[in-house]
């Protein structure tokens, strides 16, 4: 997941690039064959890329062979993008109206050759003519008034100072030492909204294409952070170093280290304030339970699941769950945890007694995430599978099983390990190795795919719903290396705009919280980031950008053939991964026990 800086200054170089050419293909027949070769050798590299990102999210200690491949990234990436750099480009799909070509990049700190450059600067002139011109305006992001400093993180922890100079123009927002645009004109007539949804979507996109965000690094995890809980200032991430870390995000800083499990923290759950007094009263925990004295849920590979008290600083109850933990999720009408292991078994326990009141095979693999919503429960697997619960007397019932369902529209549907999953107005969202979104609505029996990736090689390692009105997901690009978060308004689906730092690599995990109703967002990964919605009077920004790609057709993965051959090789990884880490935790938890 890390990135020398010579490699972060040539994936900047290189991020741009793409971007600009993304969408160019060749022009005519003839040159065909050179394009055929080398769109072979782009696939390999792509191939032996991706089975390196497997190899680094495997949850054990890899062999000298596989850190010898791992150490080759770098040199394959490099040479991917030689071989891009030769594609025929003199075909170019991609309008000015099209493309962003400073989407995804931070001025101050990328470095970009002299052609790069004169692009990037042509692009940014059409788009300040536009502002100027009266075509690209934007609401004020929030009301000044509500401004609280001490919910912004520390400046001196940024690590995204990605806004521009006073003097240069950018995509998206007007600088910060300019007014607020003005509301913007009402185009033609043909163009204009015309219901009152439509009118919504177009003020949503208007807002979002103005927002700004200011990136904060939160040190102190010293491996990937898995998960993230979030709540106002109040954040709690877990880690594959195996520790549960509570912070403080008004001042930027780490409250609680709570050292237990043995394992790769694989969930963690902050309580309501509500449930957390409950359980804190019924456990006989404080006398005078305050908002300190939050609750929190953890899951492990070491076949375990704590519940911990912030205020005390330690664990209060432990549950051994016989196999290694890889989801959770926590029903607070009904007081259930529910856990999924590697196996493929779900377990539901009593908060209140710890008694496991239903233990069910419900996949054939691994379970990779759980969500819960009323009395609703989705479950997913390494397999694709996509099961649906309802929760009666203490004890889950399949209501819906994906085993026929169609694509709408018509299309390819090829199962995929599940990453990511979010559950709002009665439809499933989930995201996969593959470069789109699905969208199932259970009760109709239809897949809908949105677009989530900038080419044909992606992976979805996270989401998050917000209230059923966005969904947040995240995307990573194979070749350059680096992670984003597409916005989207729901339950339309529509692509808002998307954030992204030159610095993010792989988002593992995302988390969504307000404050003094700004946005803010958590990932977790090779690096713990803060992503807070900036006032207008904050310089050290990165702009939401809007990238055409998302919001146009939905183009499938590259070479379907290939790609059946990936997932076969993703599924047997996955599993080579699961078997180990629950071999590793089976041994440490012995060992515990002895």
């Amino acid at each position: 997941f890390h990135f020398t800086l010579e490699e972060r200054k040539i994936v900047g170089i290189t991020w741009r690039f793409l971007l600009i050419n993304h969408n160019m293909r060749p022009d005519s027949v003839e040159p065909s064959k050179m394009a055929t070769g080398l769109d072979g050798e782009i696939r390999k590299l792509r191939k032996k890329l991706r089975q390196i990102e497997n190899l680094e999210r495997m949850d054990r200690d890899l062999t000298e062979e596989e850190e010898t491949k791992v150490s080759k990234r770098f040199e394959l990436r490099e040479k991917l993008h030689e071989l891009l750099a030769q594609l025929p480009k003199n075909k170019a799909k991609v309008s000015p109206e099209d493309s962003q070509a400073v989407l995804f990049t931070s001025e101050k700190r990328s470095v970009t050759t002299e052609t790069i450059q004169a692009e990037v600067s042509v692009e940014m002139k059409r788009q300040l003519e536009e502002t100027q011109n009266g075509e690209v305006q934007c609401e004020t992001p929030g009301d000044a008034g509500e401004e609280d400093s001490t919910t912004q993180p520390a400046k001196a922890q940024k690590v995204a100072p990605a806004g521009t100079e006073a003097a240069t123009p950018t995509a998206g927002p007007s600088t910060p030492t300019e007014p607020p645009a003005a509301a913007q004109k009402p185009g033609k007539a043909k163009d204009a909204p015309r219901t009152p949804e439509e009118k919504k979507q177009a003020r949503l996109r208007q807002m979002w294409r103005g927002l700004r965000f200011s990136v904060s690094l939160l040190k102190g995890h010293e491996d990937v952070v898995t998960s993230v809980s979030a709540d106002g200032s109040l954040l709690v991430t877990g880690s594959r170093d195996t520790t549960v870390k509570v912070w403080d995000m008004k001042k930027a800083t780490e409250t609680r280290s709570l050292g237990g499990h043995t394992g790769t923290v694989t969930s963690v759950i902050l309580l309501s304030p509500d449930e957390s007094r409950r359980l804190s009263l019924l456990y006989d925990l404080f006398s005078d339970w305050s908002e300190k004295d939050r609750l929190v849920i953890s899951g492990s590979t070491d076949c375990s699941i704590r519940l911990w008290s912030i205020g005390r600083g330690c664990d209060f109850r432990s549950i051994y769950t016989y196999s290694s933990v890889q989801s959770l999720c926590y029903s607070e009408e009904e007081g259930l945890i529910i856990s999924g292991s590697d196996g493929g078994k779900i377990q539901v326990w009593d908060s209140e007694t710890r008694n496991n009141v239903q233990s069910i095979r419900g996949h054939n693999t691994s379970v990779t995430c759980l969500q819960v919503e009323g009395t609703h429960v989705v479950s997913v697997c390494e397999e694709g599978i996509v099961k649906v619960w309802e929760i009666r007397d203490q004890n889950l019932h399949t209501v819906y099983v994906n085993e026929s369902v169609k694509c709408n529209p018509p299309g390819p549907l090829k199962a995929r390990p599940i990453l990511s999953l979010a559950y709002a107005n009665n439809k499933i969202y989930y995201g996969d190795d593959g470069t789109n979104i699905k969208v199932l609505d259970w009760k109709a029996g239809t897949v809908q795919k949105l677009p989530n990736h900038l080419r044909g090689f992606g992976s979805t390692d996270c989401m998050v719903e917000v209230e059923g009105t966005l969904l947040v997901s995240s995307g990573y690009d194979l070749d350059t290396g680096i992670g984003y978060l597409n916005v989207r308004s729901l339950p339309s689906g529509e692509y808002l705009a998307s954030l992204c730092d030159d610095e993010a690599g792989r988002l593992t995990c995302v988390a969504h919280t307000k404050v003094t109703n700004r946005h803010r967002f958590v990932t977790g990964g090779s690096e713990l980031l803060v992503w807070d919605q900036a006032l207008p009077t904050e310089r050290e920004v990165i702009a939401a950008h809007y990238e055409e790609t998302f919001a146009g057709p939905v183009q499938h993965s590259e070479d379907e053939s290939d790609e059946e051959e990936d997932g076969r090789e993703d599924i047997e990884m996955g599993r080579r991964r699961r078997r180990s880490s629950a071999q590793l935790a089976q041994d440490a938890s012995w060992c515990v026990i002895m």
